[in-house]
């Protein structure tokens, strides 16, 4: 007799308030992630922001898919929609030096806010 490996799938849907800053909410998602169990979670943000998301959740450890809202503002191709998307570059770039110079120090202090 042959064992058969069943795959169980559900939605929660979570939304993290406003109140929380930016650097709480991934850390506050982990943290209800682990509690519930859970092994892979659906990201759903703004186009703009999924590759700086998908950088926070592989630093703390997150395994997520990764959905573009397409409803989220600003309009593609307005004045908005580049400067936003100047400044997710910007921040996503900083996110990774900040992370690499924490590694060359070895801060944990430094890495334990974005790990």
């Amino acid at each position: 007799m042959r064992s058969q490996k069943t795959r169980v799938s559900h939605t929660v849907n979570i939304q993290i308030d406003e109140a929380f800053s930016g650097e709480a909410r991934p850390k506050l998602l982990r943290e209800t992630a682990r509690a519930a169990g859970w092994c892979k979670l659906l990201l759903v943000t703004d186009p703009l922001h999924l590759a700086r998301a998908a950088a926070l959740a592989r630093g703390l450890g997150l395994d997520v898919a990764l959905s573009g809202a397409a409803a989220a503002p600003p309009p593609t191709g307005t004045v908005a929609w580049l400067l936003r998307a100047i400044r997710e570059g910007y921040l996503l770039h900083w996110y990774h030096v900040g992370l690499a110079y924490s590694r060359a120090i070895g801060s944990s202090r430094l890495l334990g806010r974005v790990t």
